[in-house]
């Protein structure tokens, strides 16, 4: 009887101790155990920590329960160690997790809770710009888009000795990091999300040892040309060791279009700017080119030059050319400046006895005539360069005999310029000798 007793005694103390530690450990508030992440219309499972998995392994289990009060999520199956929940609409939701157990002859509780973010789902993930080419410690933003998806978006750096990337903040769909150049070489930089997503990738490629340029000049900076006229721009980039390449453009394509060594060709008439920038830098110039309308140019030209002169004369050189809208410029040049003078305009003025070669140049179409121009004396009948009792029996001569002309320049003969030679030019030649 005493040992029944003992053994009732015992019994009803074990169910008290029971009873008062259920009481104690249902009375406290329940734990966060962890973080989940589910997008809407997807399922994720949600495991009890493995230290908890191998306690409920190792006894009684009496009761457990998943569950949760939110619209945004659904609990679609459960076991005493996991739960598998789906997304039903984006937003935040709160998983709980209660079991009893007995351990070692002992009853335990666990209660906890698990925050869950359910996003839209969204897998598309952006990251720009999608190459850098960098200089060791350079530093480079770079910026990662998912729409649908806040947060939970981070960067990775494939070689991050070449290249690191931290994660910065973000700003709704949109998460910001810095890429830090660090040795020479290329590295990806990628943007993956927690809902599984990844980036194409960021090509970084580091240069080291680089002479950064500081300036540029585009020379020269204003040109004219005509259709299908070109002229060849240069880029002076300082200092002049550094490292660079350039990007040349033209602001109108259809007025002038430039190669990639800064030839530019005209195209129609019209004003373009013709822009070359150094890469990779916020370098730039520009040359202003305006277009002209093509030229047309004389096909054929004449001028009336005379081929004897004499001292004092001068005459004014007019071309004729043709087409007669042709665009010309006309130059002229003397080759015995000393006899006959050639001016800019094409006056002619004879200065002493002798000959002299007249050239008369069209310089667009390249076009020449030349002519002989004999500077005489008036009166120096038989051509000596001198007036004399000689030139007064020349004219007597070429009265006596008009067909006498060999050896003879009759038109100096004609002295008083009246077209006859007579004897009123042995007056005018008596006269000159006189020095009258």
């Amino acid at each position: 009887m005493i040992q029944r007793y003992n053994q009732f005694i015992i019994c009803r103390l074990t169910t008290v101790m029971v009873f008062i530690m259920t009481i104690c450990l249902d009375a406290s508030a329940a734990i966060k155990a962890g973080e989940a992440t589910v997008n809407v219309g997807s399922t994720s499972t949600i495991s009890l920590a493995t230290t908890y998995q191998t306690t409920l392994r190792s006894s009684t289990i009496q009761t457990y329960r998943w569950s949760t009060t939110s619209a945004n999520v659904s609990i679609t199956s459960q076991s005493a160690y996991s739960c598998t929940i789906k997304g039903l609409s984006v937003g935040t939701a709160q998983v709980n997790y209660y079991c009893s157990y007995v351990i070692n002859g002992y009853y335990r509780t666990m209660d906890f809770y698990y925050t869950v973010t359910i996003n839209s789902g969204t897998t598309s993930l952006t990251i720009s710009p999608t190459s850098i080419t960098l200089d060791e410690g350079d530093t480079y933003s770079v910026t990662a888009y998912q729409p649908g998806y806040v947060g939970g978006v981070y960067f990775t750096s494939s070689n991050s000795d070449i290249a690191s990337v931290s994660t910065d903040n973000n700003s709704g769909y949109y998460t910001y990091g810095t890429v830090t150049a660090k040795s020479e070489g290329t590295t990806y930089i990628y943007a993956k999300s927690a809902n599984g997503a990844t980036s194409t990738p960021c090509t970084v490629t580091v240069n080291a040892n680089v002479i950064k340029p500081t300036s540029i000049l585009v020379t020269p900076g204003s040109r004219s040309i005509e259709e299908g006229g070109y002229v060849n721009l240069v880029a002076i980039v300082s200092p002049s060791n550094a490292t660079y390449t350039l990007a040349w453009s033209s602001s109108d394509t259809n007025v002038a279009t430039v190669t990639s060594t800064g030839y530019v060709i005209g195209k129609k008439a019209g004003t373009a700017r013709i822009t070359a920038k150094v890469n990779g830098y916020s370098l730039s110039d520009y040359c202003i080119v305006t277009v002209t309308a093509k030229q047309v140019l004389a096909t054929s030209f004449s001028v009336d030059v005379p081929t004897e002169m004499f001292l004092g004369d001068t005459h004014q050189l007019l071309p004729t050319y043709a087409p007669s809208n042709a665009a010309v410029d006309f130059s002229y040049t003397s080759d015995n400046p000393n006899v006959v003078y050639a001016s800019a305009s094409g006056l002619l003025s004879a200065i002493s006895s002798g000959a002299a070669n007249i050239t008369v140049t069209e310089n667009f179409s390249q076009m020449q005539q030349s002519t002989r121009i004999v500077a005489a004396i008036k009166g120096d009948a038989n051509g000596n360069g001198v007036i004399e009792i000689g030139d007064v029996t020349s004219v007597l001569t070429l009265m006596a005999m008009p067909e006498a002309t060999t050896g003879y320049d009759t038109k100096a003969a004609d002295a008083n310029g009246n077209g006859v030679i007579e004897i009123g030019d042995v007056t005018t030649i008596l006269t000159i000798m006189a020095g009258n």
